[in-house]
């Protein structure tokens, strides 16, 4: 168990720091992360007074330049979910896109036709949209696997 683990609160999780590394010296900086995220960069020392006013100006300094790396991963990281939650979402509109064509043609069909009745089976199997439209193109087709193709 970590700290971290044992403590209800912040000072209660710097006692704990304290106690266990024997520090006498602490600094918190607050990083600027945004409205969705919160970090806090803390600085320790093993004696006290070595936190001048001139070593919390460079904390803060150093805090910012940290918080601007950190802002920046997150931003990268909530774009790469994006990316992979808008493939997963195009690869699942290829399959019931398909789907639709193939009740289209069978039934006669609009493509709002289709997809109400895509909808209804959906429901009434309390199956996924995706998962029902790849059993109807492999029942169809015999193609178990159906591919999205993507120009990386």
């Amino acid at each position: 168990m970590g700290i971290g683990d044992q403590a209800e609160d912040f000072k209660q999780l710097h006692a704990l720091i304290a106690e266990a590394e024997d520090v006498k010296g602490f600094l918190g900086v607050a990083l600027e992360l945004g409205q969705d995220a919160a970090a806090v960069l803390n600085y320790f020392g093993p004696t006290a007074g070595l936190f001048t006013k001139y070593a919390v100006q460079d904390g803060v300094v150093f805090a910012n330049m940290a918080g601007h790396a950190l802002r920046l991963a997150l931003r990268m990281a909530a774009a790469d979910q994006l990316a992979d939650n808008l493939k997963a979402a195009m690869e699942s509109r290829t399959a019931i896109n398909l789907a639709c064509g193939i009740l289209m043609e069978q039934n006669q069909c609009s493509q709002g036709q289709a997809i109400d009745i895509l909808r209804r089976a959906s429901s009434a199997r309390n199956q996924k949209l995706h998962v029902l439209a790849q059993a109807l193109i492999a029942s169809f087709s015999g193609a178990e696997q159906i591919t999205t193709y993507f120009d990386d």
